[in-house]
C-alpha cells in the first residue's frame, strides 16, 4: 500500500535540481499536495474494493465485471416496433427508406408496400433509438422526416412494442444472484429460465416442465413493460434456447398469462391527505411490492399496510382485493402485470378542509407485474 510519503519520494526522485527538493519551496508544496491526494484516492479505492467485487454490492461497470465472471452479460436496450398507417396516393410505394418522426424520435420503415385503392397501407416501422421511448401510444401522429411525394399522413394503429431500456443494476443483480444461488444445469427448469432471461428484451421467464408430456418444456416470457412480447422476440428466444437445450427436448415459447389486480378501499384521511396524493403514492408503493423478485402471492393484509403507509391516511376502514378479502396466488403460468396508472374519478364527492378527517372510497384499478417461481425442477 502506497502512503503519501511513498508518492512524495517517488516524485522527488524524478527532480533534477537539488534546490527543488528543499522543504518549503513552491515545488515541494505542490508535490506534497499531490502526494496527499493520490494517497487518499488509493485508500478510497481499497476501502471500496470488497463492495465492488461482489454481486450484492457492486454497481455499474463493476457489476458488469461480476456478471462477466458468472458468464452472464447485462442485457442491452432494444428497439421498439410500431404498426403505422400511411395514407397517400394510390400505387405510391412506401419503401424501407421512408422515415417518420415523433418529437426527437425517428422511425424507419421495415417493409416495402404500395398504397392500394383504399388510400392507405399499414407498415411496420422501427425506432432508430433503442429503449422504451419508442413504445409510443396508439393513435400517435407522426411527421414525415423528409419530403415524400404522394404520402400525406402517418398514424400509429397499434401501441409500440419491443422497446426496452438497458438492464438496470437491480434487475441485473437479481439475475446474477439467481444464477449463483440456483443450480442451473443439465437442462433443468432453472437452466431454461437463465437462457430465456439472457435474451435482450426479456424481463422474466416462467418455466413449465413436462407441460405436454415427457421431454416437453414451455417457456413463458414477459417484457419489461409487461406488454405481450412480439413474435420476433418469441422466435429469438426459441432460437437461442435451441442452441443451448439438451438433445431431444421439445421447447415451446409463448407469452406469460397476466393477472389483473384491482383494489377498492375506504380510508380515513387527515387534514394533510388528498385523494390524488394517496392514489399516486399507493400506486407507486404497490408497483414496487409487485416487482419483488420471486413474488407469487399478493398478500391481502399487505395491501392494508401499503395504504396505511401513504401520507395522510389515518385508517383503512375496509378494502377488497380483486373483489374479495383473500390473498391472490399465481399459477405456474401466470404473472402480475405492470401497474397501469390511470385517472381515478370520484363522482358525487366534495369536501371542505374544515370537514376533515374524512372517509373516501379509493377505487384503485391496477393491472399486473411479474413474479416467477424460482424452483429448479428437472426436465
Amino acid at each position: 500500500m502506497s502512503s503519501k510519503d511513498d508518492y512524495v519520494a517517488a516524485m522527488n526522485a524524478e527532480l533534477k535540481l537539488e534546490e527543488n527538493k528543499m522543504e518549503g519551496t513552491f515545488g515541494q508544496d505542490i508535490i506534497n499536495s499531490v502526494g496527499y491526494e493520490m494517497a487518499v484516492q488509493k485508500d478510497t479505492q481499497i476501502d471500496t474494493l470488497i463492495d465492488r467485487a461482489f454481486a450484492t454490492t457492486a454497481e455499474g461497470p463493476d457489476l458488469d465485471l461480476v456478471g462477466a465472471d458468472a458468464q452472464l452479460p447485462r442485457k442491452e436496450a432494444t428497439k421498439a416496433q410500431v404498426l403505422v398507417r400511411i395514407s397517400g396516393l394510390e400505387d405510391q410505394v412506401v419503401s424501407k427508406s421512408i422515415k417518420i418522426s415523433y418529437g426527437d424520435l425517428i422511425f424507419t420503415s421495415l417493409e416495402t408496400k404500395s398504397i392500394p385503392a383504399a388510400g392507405y397501407v399499414d407498415v411496420y416501422f422501427e425506432c432508430d433509438t433503442a429503449g422504451t421511448v419508442g413504445n409510443v401510444a396508439v393513435d400517435t401522429v407522426f411527421n414525415f422526416a423528409g419530403s415524400y411525394y404522394g404520402l400525406t399522413s402517418a398514424v400509429a394503429v397499434s401501441k409500440g412494442v419491443g422497446g426496452s431500456d438497458r438492464e438496470d443494476d437491480e434487475s441485473y443483480r437479481q439475475r446474477i444472484l439467481y444464477k449463483l444461488q440456483i443450480e442451473a444445469s443439465s437442462g433443468n427448469a432453472a437452466h431454461y429460465k437463465l437462457w430465456a432471461e439472457s435474451v435482450d428484451g426479456v424481463a422474466t421467464a416462467l418455466i413449465v416442465p413436462l407441460w405436454n408430456g415427457n421431454g416437453t418444456v414451455k417457456v413463458l416470457i414477459s417484457t419489461p413493460d409487461k406488454s405481450n412480447p412480439t413474435q420476433a422476440l418469441i422466435d429469438e428466444v426459441a432460437a437461442y434456447i435451441e442452441t443451448q437445450k439438451p438433445i431431444g427436448a421439445t421447447v415451446t415459447v409463448d407469452a406469460i398469462d397476466y393477472v389483473n389486480i384491482n383494489v377498492n378501499a375506504v380510508v380515513t384521511l387527515s387534514d394533510v391527505g388528498s385523494i390524488s396524493n394517496v392514489t399516486e403514492e399507493f400506486n407507486a408503493a404497490l408497483a414496487q411490492y409487485l416487482s419483488t423478485y420471486g413474488l407469487t402471492t399478493v398478500s391481502y393484509l399487505r395491501i392494508a399496510d401499503l395504504l396505511l403507509q401513504c401520507t395522510g391516511v389515518l385508517d383503512v376502514q375496509s378494502y377488497t382485493l380483486n373483489g374479495g378479502i383473500q390473498s391472490i396466488t399465481l399459477t405456474s403460468t401466470q404473472s402480475f402485470s405492470l401497474i397501469i396508472l390511470i385517472e381515478i374519478n370520484f363522482p358525487n364527492f366534495s369536501i371542505k378542509k374544515s370537514e376533515l378527517p374524512k372517509q373516501i372510497k379509493l377505487p384503485f384499478e391496477i393491472i399486473p407485474i411479474l413474479f416467477p417461481k424460482t424452483e429448479a425442477s428437472s426436465i
